[in-house]
Parts: structure tokens; sequence; C-alpha cells
């Protein structure tokens, strides 16, 4: 093939890396200034000779090395002379989440905290890679279309690495985020929607920088590289992430296939859950539907902006990740990821935005619905940070003040719905599981089905009225349980 095939034989230290188009599957060399091929213009991704990798990637030569990102530097698209643009991304913490477990009513439970990085986003593994490659090939500026978290990140490793840097955002970009991009010096264009700043990064003469950029891509399969490595190179039985483009589990798969290939795991049982948002979630319903690519959305109402893309890019390879590792889909609501957030901040110390604790709500769900067993390992990433949408915080804010008004209104006389209230009177007697409130009712002569008990109770654990208390076991069941707060009880105990 002219001009790509011919490289394909540049034996690196780290191995033999070069992209392949993913589409008509030509090769070309990591110095081709694109992203796309230039034959038939289909994505490129980064390929590599894993035979050769082989004989220099071990568990003993990581033992030697520092615990970031690019320690698994033998699997990353990179030049040995090209000079890495690195701010300690990578090497983050795996909690045990004990006091979560526990509430949530399972064995195992691991918060893969990627607030920690850099930028505090776990994009900022992908931004280092990239930004690595750029300066390579000796580019001076660069461009990108971004809600927020891609915005910051790469205008921080831009900094770093001397690049021009202008990101074009939406009106709607959290405040937080946008502070990140000024403070590192990027040029910011704000426009009505992500489309058009889309159009605009492309036509800016720089390098756009997208995504789904094979650099910025293989970035991100580090997350799970460090997860394996930090379970003594054991796999979990469930690992759950946000999607919103799909990168981030579909590296995740990919490095599920590498280190198995490799020989650092036995093999990958893994099973991988995508997590998207009500009213914006076309890969659940795609994956509910059983098509193999989602259909753009025309008509969206998008409340966690960061995982609510219309029409996701790797949305077909996010589908065969999960089909083939025997996952899942799940969408949850902005409610549902504000109480996550608040018990991954009050419970386990980690404050992070909606869109990293809807991998919490969406766990929660799944256990709710039977399809994870409470004796399994799970992994939830959580993504970024809370700082980074502080909107969410306030909204936290509003929840405890719509509960505060629910109290003075039933001390007042006022009502709640009467159901709502049944369901509060029910707890009064102590902690009780679903099936429990549901008895507990009928013989209060309130008629209702079990999934409408679940969304009241969803609903007052927003309200901050119930909180979750544990499971209980029994005959080898185990069943969440649940318990009135401190509100919930002056409420319940003035509610007329």
């Amino acid at each position: 093939m002219e001009g790509g095939k011919e490289y394909i034989g540049f034996s690196l230290y780290i191995g033999v890396a070069y992209l392949s188009c993913s589409y008509c599957h030509r090769s070309y060399p990591l110095e081709l200034p694109s992203s796309t091929c230039p034959t038939c213009g289909g994505w490129l991704r980064a390929s590599y000779d894993y035979h050769a990798i082989g004989e220099r990637l071990s568990k003993e030569a990581l033992k030697a090395r520092g615990f970031n990102a690019w320690r698994y530097l033998e699997v990353l698209p990179a030049r040995p002379e090209w000079r890495v643009v690195s701010l300690g991304e990578g090497g983050t913490f795996l909690h045990q989440g004990r006091k979560l477990a526990e509430e949530v009513g399972i064995e195992g439970l691991y918060l893969k905290d990627e607030t920690t990085n850099p930028t505090g986003s776990f994009l900022d593994r992908g931004s280092s890679v990239l930004t690595t490659r750029l300066l390579g090939l000796s580019m001076k500026r660069v461009a990108c279309a971004s809600a927020g978290n891609l915005g910051a990140s790469l205008a921080a490793y831009a900094a770093k690495a001397g690049l021009q840097c202008t990101v074009y955002t939406t009106r709607q970009v959290d405040l937080g985020k946008l502070y990140q991009m000024a403070a590192y010096g990027a040029h910011v264009r704000t426009l009505a929607s992500l489309s058009e700043a889309e159009e605009e990064a492309k036509r800016s003469g720089g390098f756009y920088a997208s995504s789904i950029d094979p650099f910025f891509l293989e970035g991100l399969k580090t997350t799970m590289w460090e997860v394996c490595e930090q379970l003594q190179w054991s796999c979990p039985d469930v690992l759950v992430v946000p999607v919103g483009t799909g990168g981030h589990l579909f590296m995740a798969w990919r490095a599920l296939k590498e280190m198995e290939a490799l020989g650092f795991i036995e093999e990958a049982p893994t099973r991988l859950v995508a997590v998207q948002t009500k009213g914006c979630s076309p890969i659940v319903e795609a994956f509910k539907q059983g098509l193999d690519r989602p259909a753009p959305l025309e008509r969206v109402s998008v409340y966690i902006p960061d995982i609510g893309f219309p029409n996701p890019p790797l949305g077909s390879e996010v589908l065969r990740a999960v089909r083939e590792t025997g996952g899942t889909a799940v969408a949850v609501g902005y409610d549902e990821a504000l109480q996550a957030m608040r018990q991954l901040a009050e419970l386990e110390g980690v404050f992070c935005e909606p869109a990293a604790a809807s991998t919490l709500a969406g766990l929660k769900r799944l256990l709710e619905e039977g399809w994870i067993d409470r004796d399994e390992s799970v992994v939830c990433v959580i993504t970024g940070e809370g700082l980074k949408d502080p909107r969410a915080a306030l909204k936290l804010r509003e929840l405890d003040l719509k509960a505060t008004e629910l109290l003075m209104e039933a001390k007042a006389g006022g009502r709640l719905g009467r159901t709502k209230v049944e369901v509060l009177r029910a707890l009064a007697g102590g902690r009780a599981h679903g099936y429990g409130i549901w008895a507990r009712l009928k013989e209060l002569g309130v008629s209702i089905t079990l999934p409408s008990l679940y969304q009241h109770l969803r609903e007052l654990l927003a309200m901050g009225l119930v909180r979750e208390a544990g499971v209980e076991v029994k005959n080898g069941r185990r069943r969440k349980l649940y318990a009135l707060t401190e509100r919930g009880l002056e409420v319940s105990s003035h509610a007329s």
C-alpha cells in the first residue's frame, strides 16, 4: 500500500505500532497527520504487533515503573523519540467502597476514582497521548469541540506542550469547565449547539482533536489496565461505565482483549455495562431493540449533558462490546444520579459530577432488577469531579430545600401525595425491604404495583426522606432495606 504499508516494519523498543483503517483496513505510519483514512475517509485505529510487545512487556517489568498511565507504554502509540506530554495522569485509586456496598447491598464494590486526574477527568489519559503525538509531529495548533471536559483537558495538555488551543463549546457549558479552559489559556468560542461547534473546530485550521481520535482513545484504555493490575491481575465480574461518545467503554473492552492476548490475565470474564441518561439514550434503546447501531435521535431531553449524545460516534462498537461480554445497557434519570452523587460523597468521600455518579445509579437499578448478583465484584468508574458541575451541587441543595418545604407543609396541615405519605408511615415502624413495604401498604388498603412502589422510593430517596439501610439475607436471598431519615420521620409524624 503506497505511503503506508512500508512503515509497518518500524521496530520500536516499545514494539510495533501503526495506524489501520477501521473500514478499508489499509495501514499507515503513526506519523500520518490525520485521524481519518486518506483513502476512504474511515476512522483510523491504532494497531500493534502483540508478539513483539510480549517480548518486552511483563508483570515483572511493570514493577520497576511509576504507577501512571505511561507505565503501559508498550501498548500506547508513541515513537521512542517523541517527548511524552504528561501532567501525572493515571495511577488513580481503586477504592473498596465498603460503606457504600453495605448501603446498596453488594459484597464487592470498587470505585475507580478518575476525579484525581490532573484536570479532574478520565479524559486526561487520552489528552496526554494525543498531545504527545502532536508535539512529535511538530504541530503548532489544536482545536476541539466540547461540551466541557474534553475542552478543559485538552487545554491543559496543550499548555504543557506549548500548543495553541482553541475550544469551541456551547452556551450550556458548565461554569467549572469553562473556567478551566480559560485558566489554561485556551481561546474559547461559544456556539448555539455542539454540532455547530464541531463544524467550526474542523474549519479552524488547527489539528482537529476529537474524542474518537485514535491516539486519544488509546490513552483511555489504561483505565482498565490499571483496574486489573490493582485487582492483582484479576478481572471484576462487572465494569460499569458512563457512556457519551462510547470511547471509554470501547477501549476498556480493547484493554481486556489486550491483557488476555499478552497473558496478563487468563481470561476476560468481565461484563460491561453502559450507562446513559434518560431522555438521550440511543445506545440503550438500540440494545433493547437488538440493533447493531444506534439510530440518531432527533428529539432529546438531556439532563446529564456529558453522557447525552444523540448520535454517539462509537455506538456500534459499544453495542458489540456489551453484547460480546454478556453485559447490558441502562438509562438513569438526573435525580437518580444526584442521589448517587450524594451517596458517593457522604459515604466514601468521593465528590463527583452527575455523569460520573450515573454508574452507581445504574448499579443500583441493576441490583433491583436482579441482573447483578449481590455476591459479584463490581467496579464503577467515577469519571469526573464534582467541582466541574457546581449546578449539580446547587441542585442537591434544592432537593434539601424541597424536603424542608414538605416538612413545613406537613406541620402546617398540608399533605404529601397519599401514596408517599403511606410509604413513609409504613417505614415508621422500622426498616423494610420493598416487598415488605408493599405488603404493609396492602394491609393499609393502598393498592400499588411493585414497580410503582420502587418509583416512589426513588423519589423519596432523592428528597432525602428515605435512605437505603443495608440488606437482609433470608434463605440465601439478599434484599435491599429502606428506612426513614430524620427528616422523613418528622414529615411522617406531621403528615395528615
